[in-house]
């Protein structure tokens, strides 16, 4: 668990505008508007995909589906899988905002 909603999976270095952070290449929340997919370096790197996953929004790192079941899960699956394999060791990003650090809990 990653602060009180996210499920962060691995572990990866994020640096952004405002220093580094210990940070996951893969998470999920469940959050009100829709289901967050954090995707480290996964979306950008796996655009054609995005095509053939069905209606979604994106936003920085984060892939956000109102409906699961609208949704094809197999691309979804590839999409984690992608992003996951493609961040091993240190993930260089550029921060909009602040960085905050976060500690696995």
């Amino acid at each position: 668990m990653w602060g009180a909603s996210i499920i962060g999976y691995g572990l990866t270095t994020y640096q952004g505008r405002s220093g580094t952070v210990d940070w996951f290449p893969v998470g999920f929340s469940p959050r009100k508007a829709a289901l967050v997919v954090y995707l480290m370096g996964g979306l950008k790197a796996n655009a054609s995909l995005l095509t053939e996953l069905g209606p979604h929004r994106v936003g920085g790192g984060c892939l956000y589906l109102r409906r699961l079941e609208e949704i094809d899960t197999k691309v979804l699956a590839r999409l984690i899988k992608r992003s996951h394999n493609g961040n091993r060791g240190v993930t260089k990003h550029v921060s909009t905002g602040a960085t905050r650090r976060r500690r696995a809990v």
